[in-house]
Order: structure tokens, then sequence, then C-alpha cells
């Protein structure tokens, strides 16, 4: 059996919207089959020609990690930045104020892994600038935090922690305002 057989996939992802594009080039030649002789049936052994001439849209409900992937923002005891990743990595920065930016300086970078189970969002802290104080932060709080997941939307963000208290919404954010101004500089 010949037949030509040409499909792109063209996959865009838009905040948790995904659409698959089918567009077919040329012909798609279908071999015909045989469902099994039945008596006074007689099923045609000819190939038959399928062609598509219009796109096919398929919308796919998007993940959780989807929907986590990307970047964050909250106020709580000052500004905090979370930049997550869909390789398990994920980058937070926090902008003290009051007695944490006695205790840890004015900005704070902590590297984290992370993994999702269920609904539970774990974060364990790998490392980040000053090294001093990303130390001194994991003695006294520890270096991994568990998170149940109470809200996930394509804007908000909502965690309980481990003691179920409430956390700071989390809004998602396109440019992170550290990153503004090394983008207009470019």
């Amino acid at each position: 059996m010949k037949s030509t057989q040409k499909l792109s996939l063209l996959i865009s992802n838009r905040l948790g919207r995904v659409h698959l594009v089918l567009l077919a080039a040329g012909l798609i030649a279908v071999a015909g089959f045989s469902l099994g002789q039945s008596e006074g049936v007689t099923v045609s052994q000819k190939p038959v020609l399928v062609s598509i001439t219009q796109p096919v849209l398929v919308e796919v409900v998007p993940s959780t990690v989807d929907l986590l992937t990307g970047n964050w923002e909250q106020q709580n005891h000052g500004r905090r930045t979370l930049t997550v990743r869909d390789d398990g990595t994920a980058t937070m920065v926090v902008y003290p104020e009051g007695v944490g930016k006695f205790l840890v300086g004015d900005r704070l970078e902590v590297d984290i892994q992370w993994e999702l189970k269920d609904k539970i969002l774990t974060f364990e802290m790998t490392g980040g600038k000053p090294a001093g104080k990303i130390e001194f932060v994991k003695t006294m709080w520890g270096s991994k935090r568990d998170h149940r997941i109470e809200k996930l939307t394509t804007s908000e963000l909502l965690l309980l922690d481990e003691d179920l208290d409430p956390d700071v919404v989390w809004n998602r954010v396109e440019v992170l305002a550290e990153n503004a101004t090394t983008l207009n500089q470019k």
C-alpha cells in the first residue's frame, strides 16, 4: 500500500491554553479493511482517500504543572517574586521589610527544587545568595516546606503551609519587576 502522509503539528501554549492544530499537506491515503464477512454483507477492499483542507483545533485542559510554571509575585513582609520552571527548579527573590530586613538584608535569592504530588507542592532550598544568609534561613526555618495547593488559576496561586495556615495569594506576572530594567536597557 502506498500512501502520502504528511501532518504538521503546531502546538502553542498561552497561559494554560494549549491548542493542537493539525494541518494536512496533501492527501492521506487510508486503506480499506475488512470488518469480517457476514452473510449478505459486502465490504469494499478499495482504498478510501481523505482530504483535510481546514485546520482542526482541539483545546486541551492545562495540567497543574502548566498552570504552576511562570512568574508569580506577592506582598508578605516585603515583596517576593517566584519563578517556577517546568524542569522542577524555581527561584524566589525576597525583599524583606522590618525585622526580616534586619536579619537577612535587602535582598535574598533562594534556589529551589520543587516537586508536586497530588496537590502537595514541596519546595526544598538548594542554595542562593548571599550564601551566609541562606544558611541562616535554613537553620531558623529549615530547608524544606510542604504546601497544599488550595487554589491555582491562570492568575492566582494560593498555598496552605504545613500547619494549614493560608499563605498570601501569589499573583501571576508576565515580567518580574527586577527583570524589567534589564529588558528596557536592551
